[in-house]
């Protein structure tokens, strides 16, 4: 067993060297898998594939496996790039959507966001591999905060929006961003001393009210 170990961890190790291909073939898959939940996924489970939260997730998971910066960063600024633009090649292809979509002004705006969302979701992911300390914290409280953020939106568009002028099933969207969220929450925590994990739940119930209520305000 010791050894099987040893050789997935060598064989990992070898593969991080590639990073940015990964980065690019993980794009690549993202963008038509989002395409395609949204196409073909009840909802709300739909919604899921057209939420900032599941991207940020990538751009996280991404810097998690690369862990080491700035790869971890630059890598998941790739992924959502990439993915972005192989959604749009993807309906393109699929759908029949005009071309024009590749470099519209919608296309650039994701763009811009999946940079930025990259950079600070690669560099969560990365922190989120340590133990202790202010930047373990951080990192692991990203996910659920993003989760918990996104679903706090939601929530705030139910009290305030009219029934007749939002979809029917936000209710269980918000639902299961929560679950999510909280999925999100026991997995990065796992592994941390107790001290950590308290901080992180606390920071992700800050970050998560703060951001959300925020959002809901300029938006």
């Amino acid at each position: 067993m010791t050894h099987l170990l040893a050789h997935r961890s060598v064989q990992a190790v070898a593969l991080r060297r590639w990073w940015w291909v990964v980065a690019v073939v993980a794009g690549l898959a993202l963008g038509p898998l989002d395409l395609w939940g949204q196409v073909n996924t009840p909802y709300p489970w739909a919604h899921l594939f057209n939420s900032p939260a599941v991207w940020a997730a990538a751009a996280f998971a991404y810097g998690r496996w690369g862990r080491q910066l700035p790869a971890a960063a630059v890598g998941a600024v790739i992924v959502l790039a990439v993915g972005v633009e192989a959604y749009y090649l993807a309906d393109v292809l699929v759908r029949g959507a005009s071309r024009a979509n590749l470099t519209s002004s919608t296309a650039a705006v994701w763009l811009a966001a999946g940079v930025v969302a990259g950079s600070v979701f690669g560099v969560a992911g990365s922190w989120a591999a340590e133990t202790s300390g202010w930047r373990a914290v951080l990192g692991r409280a990203a996910l659920p905060a993003v989760f918990g953020a996104e679903a706090v939106h939601v929530l705030l568009r139910l009290a305030s929006e009219p029934a007749d002028g939002r979809p029917e099933d936000l209710g269980q969207f918000a639902v299961l961003l929560g679950l999510l969220g909280i999925a999100a929450l026991v997995v990065t925590t796992r592994g941390a001393d107790r001290r950590t994990a308290l901080r992180v739940i606390a920071a992700t119930a800050a970050a998560a009210a703060a951001v959300g209520a925020a959002v809901n305000t300029i938006l």
